[in-house]
């Protein structure tokens, strides 16, 4: 968005002021109903997807727990300074062996 230099209004009569700050209190009565309308909507989304969420951690949970538990017992294996453990990429695991 392009920055914009912002113009000093001058020579407002009462009405013009009391029309505009109607005008504020409308936009800003519609700006708080707007932002309710939107938290009641993502709410109900929450709520949709807490129970696929929990199930999902619940199982990233698991995973962590089998996997820290290997490190545990191969760390002398796997944290050793002269090879580190690589899980296998795409390309190592489908592309054929180079033979020489």
């Amino acid at each position: 968005m392009a920055r914009t230099k912002k113009t000093v209004v001058s020579g407002i009569n009462r009405e013009q002021a009391e029309q505009a700050f109607a005008d504020f209190a409308a936009a800003d009565a519609k700006v708080q109903n707007l932002t309710s309308k939107m938290d009641i909507e993502m709410t109900r989304i929450r709520e949709k997807y807490a129970d696929q969420l929990a199930e999902q951690n619940a199982r990233k949970e698991a995973a962590f727990e089998i996997v820290q538990a290997y490190a545990v017992e191969n760390k002398d294996e796997l944290f050793s300074k002269k090879k580190a453990w690589r899980a296998p990429t795409a390309c190592s695991v489908f592309a054929p062996a180079h033979r020489s």
